[in-house]
């Protein structure tokens, strides 16, 4: 169980740094959201590892990892399909040379 609580402190020191790394670059917020794939990633790695010794407990931790990326995809393309729907909605943008935005033209 040491190596247990080792391997999560680990993980939050290692999401708190990359954090930190990204800070100046002004995106906290997507670090925040980051952390769950950070923790698949080392469920999976985990996982590999434990799947030669304890098979019954590293089949769940990859069956975990490739769920949150499944999941992780899907919610891309949900969100790519949306954006692609909301543009063909939207009326195509005229250009601006040719007159029709000016005011005060016939």
């Amino acid at each position: 169980t040491d190596a247990w609580v080792y391997r999560g402190v680990g993980m939050l020191l290692f999401w708190l740094a990359f954090a930190l790394v990204a800070t100046p670059l002004g995106v906290t917020a997507g670090c925040q959201l980051a952390i769950l794939p950070a923790f698949a990633c080392g469920m999976g790695v985990a996982g590999l590892v434990w799947i030669t010794v304890r098979p019954s407990l590293g089949v769940p931790m990859l069956i975990f990892c490739v769920s949150v990326f499944f999941c992780i995809t899907g919610m891309q393309a949900y969100d790519k399909a949306r954006l692609e729907r909301a543009r063909a909605r939207s009326p195509p943008l005229r250009p601006a040379l040719d007159g029709s935005g000016l005011i005060g033209r016939p």
